[in-house]
């Protein structure tokens, strides 16, 4: 019987099948990931966590039953809920398609949530009232932006219980001081260091993990 000799021959290139490769991968990544379900998943993720950061501070906390809502004089609680709704609402996710560099497939989701000016909250109705006697009060502003400075120079709050019913929370009413009132400083916040964002700050390895879990999940 006569020897029958076969020659193989590689026609593409080590870098086309490479290539093609990850041209493949990238595809199915996009497939898979490019989605509006994905992009309403995140967000809604994004939005509990962000949620959850903020009603952990202790400034919520207070601003609920205690001393922030005493000395700032808030009445309504449900102001404080109104403004972080208006923050969830604003969380917005951006997904770019994956691409290839080099060896590598990069795609960038981008999160968005709480302007640094805080633009869209400290306009709204929720972060002011009107004081009995007509003084807009911008409790927001003095929590967020103000710091230690002495806001109103003439009077302080004060717990008096024969005056009580004279507060708009039954407890703390201004009176009348040389010492001034500022919010109190375990609670005071500037524009870059808040209780938002001490929040956000804390947030971010949750909405990392979980981000990364949900990114496996679905490869």
């Amino acid at each position: 019987m006569a020897d029958i000799k076969l020659e193989l021959r590689l026609i593409t290139t080590g870098a086309e099948i490479t290539r093609a490769i990850l041209e493949r991968c990238r595809d199915e990544v996009n497939r898979r990931l490019m989605t509006d379900t994905m992009r309403s998943e995140i967000r809604q993720m994004t939005q509990c966590i962000l949620q959850e950061a903020i009603m952990n501070q202790p400034e919520y906390e207070s601003l609920m039953s205690g001393v922030l809502k005493t000395e700032l004089g808030l009445e309504d609680s449900g102001k404080v809920q109104s403004i972080i709704n208006v923050w969830l609402k604003g969380v917005d996710v951006k997904l770019y398609p994956a691409t290839i560099v080099g060896s590598k497939i990069i795609g960038d989701i981008i999160l968005t949530a709480i302007p640094s000016d805080y633009s869209d909250v400290l306009g709204s109705n929720a972060a002011s009232y009107t004081a009995a006697k007509g003084a807009t009060i911008p409790w927001l502003s003095w929590l967020l932006l103000q710091g230690d400075n002495i806001i109103i120079a003439t009077h302080k709050a004060v717990y008096d219980p024969n005056r009580a019913q004279h507060s708009r929370t039954g407890h703390d009413i201004m009176l009348p001081s040389d010492e001034g009132w500022r919010v109190p400083p375990e609670f005071s916040g500037t524009v870059d260091n808040n209780f938002v964002t001490r929040a956000v700050a804390s947030a971010l390895p949750e909405l990392r993990y979980q981000l990364e879990s949900k990114l496996r999940s679905k490869l």
